[in-house]
């Protein structure tokens, strides 16, 4: 390329420099250089100054929604807003927050907007700050850090990411606070089952459960995932439950999500399920639900298992009735020659006498026992 006219100006700055004001003298060929003698043009040149952080604010509006104060797991934007437009390099990026390292993988600007830039923290178990959360510059640089690369702007001149008087200390709309999980108003009403009589519960609709669901604790700090604050977590881990001490035989306690039966898992805080098969007093039982950091709360109800009420024929009657030598009979009592046979498991009545008499009436006794040896006889004779 020749230069033409007054010459020209070529090259790549490489440096920042303020607005400066240069000169184009030009002479003409009488061998004169003196000012009196020349013509001059005077322009001024700047290069590009970097971006300069504007700001540095706290949004949590802007961070899945959520709201201050926040709790382990949810994550606060902290945006940076910048002087001029930049170009994030895809890189993380950190600064301090509550004299934590704060990065984000995801470093893209926000919306679109070229002048903003969202740093994502994930808030970690034991980042509890209840007077409010600071931001400061990252150790020794004493500005926000690009980790890798820079931020240019739109010339290509490296942004100045220093903090400095943007920097906030205890700023108290926004605290970060250790949830505690809590049971509420709810609560589990006395236990009492029978030995050898399967637990059952009445559900939605009047159908019959296997089991006794407990009630489910809400809160806490739930947090699941892996447990750095450069990762990128998922809340909503559930809470962990334990029901002490262990129930009496034949009873089980089902944590939540554990299955019960087949198609059938423990809902809420967990339930209780089997078949009692010792006689139990009442004993005091605990639920306890943990949080991801430790904190706990805890319900109590009591349990018994009881032999239940011996069976009895309330008021039936066996009426005194006589029989023929060697002749069919069609009802009870047992003389000599007649029969007795039980019902079936669950028939609904007492059984049947059959036979023929080969002696005279005398006085029997009908009895009924439960699967505890409870018994209740009926005398009648014959």
């Amino acid at each position: 390329m020749t230069a033409t006219g007054g010459g020209v100006i070529a090259g790549t700055p490489t440096g920042e420099q303020a607005a400066t004001t240069y000169t184009l003298t030009a002479h003409d060929a009488d061998g004169d250089t003196s000012a009196s003698d020349a013509g001059t043009y005077t322009f001024t040149v700047e290069t590009s100054r970097a971006a300069k952080v504007r700001s540095v604010q706290i949004s949590p509006t802007w961070a899945d929604g959520d709201a201050a104060p926040f709790t382990t797991g949810e994550r606060i934007a902290v945006l940076v807003t910048f002087t001029r437009a930049v170009d994030g390099p895809g890189s993380s990026i950190a600064l301090q927050l509550d004299g934590k390292t704060v990065t984000a993988a995801e470093d893209t600007p926000f919306e679109g907007d070229r002048e903003i830039l969202q740093f994502l923290y994930t808030v970690q178990v034991s980042d509890f700050d209840g007077d409010g959360i600071s931001i400061s510059e990252t150790p020794f640089s004493g500005s926000i850090t690009s980790l890798v690369g820079t931020y240019p702007h739109a010339t290509r001149v490296a942004a100045d990411l220093n903090v400095g008087r943007h920097a906030f200390t205890d700023d108290r709309r926004y605290t970060v606070n250790d949830a505690k999980p809590g049971f509420g108003a709810a609560s589990v009403e006395a236990q009492r089952y029978r030995k050898n009589v399967a637990v059952t519960s009445t559900g939605t609709g009047g159908t019959v459960r296997q089991y006794v669901a407990l009630p489910a604790a809400t809160g806490g700090d739930r947090f699941t995932g892996t447990d750095t604050s450069r990762a990128r977590v998922t809340t909503g881990g559930r809470l962990t439950y334990t029901l002490t001490p262990t129930l009496p035989s034949g009873l089980t306690y089902f944590a939540p999500g554990e299955t019960i039966a087949t198609g059938v898992t423990a809902p809420g805080g967990g339930a209780i399920a089997g078949t009692p098969v010792t006689v139990s007093p009442t004993a005091t039982y605990t639920l306890t639900a943990t949080d991801y950091d430790g904190d706990a709360t805890t319900l109590r109800f009591p349990v018994t298992v009881s032999t239940g009420s011996a069976p009895t024929f309330g008021r039936a009657r066996v009426p005194a009735s006589s029989y023929r030598t060697h002749a069919p009979i069609a009802a009870p009592p047992l003389p000599a020659g007649l029969s007795y046979t039980a019902p079936a498991a669950g028939a609904g009545n007492g059984g049947a006498i059959a036979g023929a008499p080969t002696a005279a009436a005398g006085t029997y006794t009908l009895t009924v026992a439960d699967a505890d040896a409870n018994t209740a006889p009926r005398t009648s004779t014959r």
